[in-house]
C-alpha cells in the first residue's frame, strides 16, 4: 500500500478524500481446505486466475482503506463496519490481482460517532474496477 493523499489515520488532522495506491502482497488470497487445495466459497477454487479468486481478491482490497475521519484522532480507537456495499463495475476476470489500484475514500457525512463514505476504485490504466458504500462506527 502507498498513501497518496489526504491525512493518514491518528495524526490529529482534518478529514480530507484520501487516496492510495494498492495490490496484493506475492500471494493472492485463498481459502485452504485441510487438505491443502486452495478453495473458495463453498468449494469453488479460489486461484488468483479464476473469477472466484478474482473477486475474493477485489473485496479484500475494496475494504483496505481507512475511514478518513481517523485522521482527526491522535490515537487508535475502536471502530466498526455497520453496514458495507461493493459493486463491481468490470468483470473479475478481466482484473489482474497483481496489478495497483487506486482506492479513493471520501466521507460523505460523519456525526455523533457515524459516518457513511465511498470509496471508488481504478485499475492502474485509469478504468474504474468498484465503489463501495460504508456507515461506520466509530468509538473513540
Amino acid at each position: 500500500m502507498r498513501w497518496a493523499t489526504g491525512a493518514l489515520p491518528f495524526t490529529g488532522k482534518p478529514p480530507r478524500p484520501s487516496q492510495l495506491w494498492a495490490r496484493l502482497r506475492d500471494q493472492p488470497i485463498t481459502d485452504t481446505d485441510t487438505d491443502g487445495a486452495a478453495t473458495g466459497a463453498q468449494g469453488v477454487a479460489a486461484h488468483p486466475a479464476d473469477a472466484a479468486g478474482r473477486e475474493a481478491n477485489l473485496v479484500a482490497l475494496g475494504d483496505l482503506p481507512a475511514s478518513p475521519v481517523l485522521s482527526m484522532l491522535t490515537k487508535p480507537a475502536p471502530g466498526a463496519s455497520l453496514t458495507w456495499l461493493l459493486e463491481c463495475l468490470s468483470d473479475p476476470r478481466d482484473w489482474n490481482p497483481r496489478e495497483w489500484l487506486l482506492i479513493e475514500t471520501v466521507t460523505r457525512h460523519a456525526a455523533a460517532g457515524y459516518t457513511s463514505q465511498t470509496a471508488r476504485i481504478w485499475d492502474a490504466q485509469g478504468q474504474p474496477v468498484a465503489v463501495s458504500h460504508q456507515t461506520t462506527a466509530v468509538f473513540g
